[in-house]
């Protein structure tokens, strides 16, 4: 058994009285004292020591694939969306944005209206995927998947141009798998092969939900894998994706004429009501160059198999409950999930993705008090100062680019809570059959997005809606966001200490601000455009003290025999290695002048600190999905960003007396932000 960590005594005066001190309970904070694991050893298993407690008293519930801090919040938003749809649902109201939500909430919680509709709300695209007789019925019926938001073959959209961060041009990318990733078709480990075999069986039985012939239902799934097959071979691995450099290929319609020829771009263009689009960023040209070969060798019975297979795989949840169950058969050899969640907890998840403004002004409203503004933006600026600072102290990196790093800084824009002007959804809602309603929400965002194309860009514009219990950075818009979802409890709360709101959400927020300047984002300029603005020396000095994180975290082994990929995973750990080591260092800057110390159950501010970081992170993840997010998440699982962030930092091992040599007080840091 580990020797129990002992809280440090308080610091003896030197030169001047030190501040009286204050005695509290580690829930007085904002910590659970439960979650503690007190028999570990802080300094060689931190995220042991901070969620031990935590992790043995939580198992993950059969509808969950995962159990972890973040859900109690997820779970907690979830229930207050329930209150507020189900009243909508059930009365008539003279908000139509209430209306509205109720309208679409009541739709896919009705089981029995469900039933009795059965594919109506599907009919016309599966009709339409049936004709196919040619390329130009090819092209019209994947228009029309795509301007219903269901991406066959590529995806569509819309994104600031790289070089040119005022426009937007259209963007073209990478698409039309059913499976997680192209490596799932492409590995030859036993894992692989044995998703191959139930994705085939699994594809066929949906055929057959939809009518066919069981004989007919499998060719149809042959067909089905083969094409998604040769798309997996012309894609981009997750790591390739990760250059924006590569990423970022820009042509005009002939451009997009050379790369695939064949293919009917001004009808397509036509199908999907937008003519006019000209400019376009093709993220992967190699992938539209192998779309040529299947438009040369697949016979339309294939075409059709595969675009109605991808109307069944996007409408499932929409769709009679034996679609909806044998989707979820396919999911739970994917996750490990042993039983399909709640209804009514999909139909708020589905609510919130069709109408997420609408529901977030309800949810603002009622569960996100007013002065959590301001208490996060003073947290914001405390952390950017900070980081001006942090600046100073590189050594690596000229003062030239240090100088523009700071402007880039002071140019990011930050979104917090909710929108300033809430979105409006011009769409018509069915009060009877779902899956039209869903249909209907996805076409009012494809067109929502491809209407920017050649206007000016909108900073104000959210990626995620006011309950999301996330947060995000774009570096085309040099924006981060926060939304009202993730300022609750346990990460922030105007109840907790400083220490502790700073451990959670203020590393959250560095996190998000070290983005900025990671390996991808360091690549954008303040205004937000792909640009070389720093000196070749500094660039070489970082890419070496950033494979020293890569080997760093690929040393690290969650699961037997499967290690994290230090390369996709790299910005995510530049991320929150950087990000806390400046929510620290506002932390101590705002307490500098504190009247008074708060000890915590014998933790003093910085123990606080740190562990509140540790419990933001407490998860257990079911092995099958685990195994997926070690291949296709750039995030590494949890145990791994807490001790890889703290073994970085001096500070964590000055808190709990770390000897030298320790696992999490290494002799060699990596030392990036």
């Amino acid at each position: 058994m580990a020797t129990p960590a002992s809280p440090r005594p308080s610091p003896t005066p030197v030169t001047a009285p030190a501040p009286p001190e204050k005695h509290v309970t580690l829930g007085d904070v904002g910590l659970d004292p439960t979650a503690l694991d007190r028999t570990a050893a802080p300094c060689q298993d931190f995220y042991q020591y901070a969620c031990g407690g935590w992790l043995a008293k939580n198992e993950i519930p059969a509808d969950r694939t995962r159990v972890g801090r973040n859900i109690e919040i997820v779970e907690r938003n979830q229930n207050a969306l329930r209150s507020i749809l189900e009243s909508a649902s059930s009365q008539s109201t003279g908000d139509p944005a209430l209306q509205a939500v109720g309208t679409f909430y009541g739709t896919c919680v009705d089981e029995a209206a469900l039933e009795a509709a059965g594919t109506k709300g599907i009919d016309p695209l599966v009709k339409k995927v049936r004709a196919v007789r040619d390329l130009p019925s090819l092209v019209a019926a994947v228009a029309e998947l795509h301007r219903h938001g269901i991406f066959s073959i590529f995806v569509i959209g819309s994104e600031q141009d790289a070089k040119d961060a005022t426009r937007v041009i259209a963007r073209l990318d990478q698409g039309g798998l059913g499976l997680p990733d192209r490596d799932d078709y492409l590995n030859d480990d036993a894992r692989s092969k044995e998703i191959r075999t139930h994705y085939l069986d699994h594809v066929g039985r949906m055929m057959q939900l939809a009518g066919k012939k069981p004989a007919d239902a499998k060719k149809a799934a042959d067909d089905v894998m083969a094409i998604e097959t040769t798309l997996a071979r012309a894609s981009k691995t997750r790591i390739e994706r990760r250059d924006p450099s590569g990423m970022y290929n820009k042509v005009d319609r002939a451009g997009l004429a050379r790369l695939a020829p064949t293919w009917g771009w001004s009808a397509y263009f036509k199908g999907l009501g937008f003519e006019g689009l000209h400019d376009f960023n093709v993220t992967a040209p190699g992938f539209l160059q192998g779309l040529e070969h299947l438009l040369a060798s697949t016979k339309p019975a294939a075409w059709q198999a595969y675009l109605e297979w991808h109307v069944l795989n996007a409408t499932a949840n929409a769709l009679p409950k034996r679609f909806d169950d044998e989707s979820f058969t396919m999911w739970r050899f994917l996750s490990g999930q042993q039983k399909q969640r709640d209804r009514w907890r999909r139909c708020v998840t589905a609510t919130d993705a069709a109408l997420g403004e609408s529901l977030g002004r309800f949810f603002v409203a009622r569960h996100f008090a007013g002065e959590s503004r301001d208490v996060v933006r003073q947290m914001i600026v405390a952390i950017g100062e900070a980081f001006d600072e942090r600046f100073g102290e590189l050594d690596w990196m000229d003062e030239k680019t240090k100088e523009r790093a700071r402007e880039k800084r002071q140019q990011i824009a930050y979104l917090i809570g909710y929108p300033n002007t809430w979105r409006v959804y011009d769409f018509s809602l069915d009060k009877e059959v779902h899956a039209a309603n869903v249909l209907a929400g996805r076409a009012f965002e494809v067109k929502r997005q491809l209407t920017k194309v050649g206007k000016p860009v909108d900073r104000e514009d959210w990626q995620m809606s006011p309950p999301t219990v996330n947060a995000y950075y774009d570096p085309q818009l040099n924006q981060m966001a926060f939304p009202a979802g993730i300022l609750q409890p346990p990460f922030f709360s105007a109840r907790s200490s400083l220490a502790v709101n700073m451990g959670a959400t203020g590393e959250t927020i560095g996190h998000e601000l070290i983005h900025g300047f990671d390996d991808e984002g360091s690549r954008y300029d303040g205004k937000g455009n792909l640009a070389s603005w720093w000196e070749p020396e500094t660039r070489r000095r970082f890419e070496a003290r950033a494979q020293c994180v890569v080997d760093q975290y690929s040393a690290y082994e969650p699961l037997p025999g499967v290690k994290i990929n230090g390369k996709l995973t790299l910005g995510e750990n530049i991320a929150d290695i950087g990000g806390l080591k400046l929510a620290f260092r506002a932390y101590r800057a705002l307490r500098k002048s504190a009247e008074e110390r708060i000890w915590a159950d014998g933790f003093d501010e910085d123990q606080q600190f740190f562990l509140s970081f540790g419990q933001s992170q407490c998860t257990k993840w079911r092995e099958e999905r685990a195994r997926t997010l070690l291949q296709t998440d750039p995030h590494s699982l949890a145990k791994f960003r807490v001790n890889g962030s703290v073994s970085n930092m001096p500070e964590f091992a000055r808190a709990f007396s770390c000897a030298e040599g320790k696992a999490l007080n290494p002799k060699q840091r990596c030392d990036v932000w």
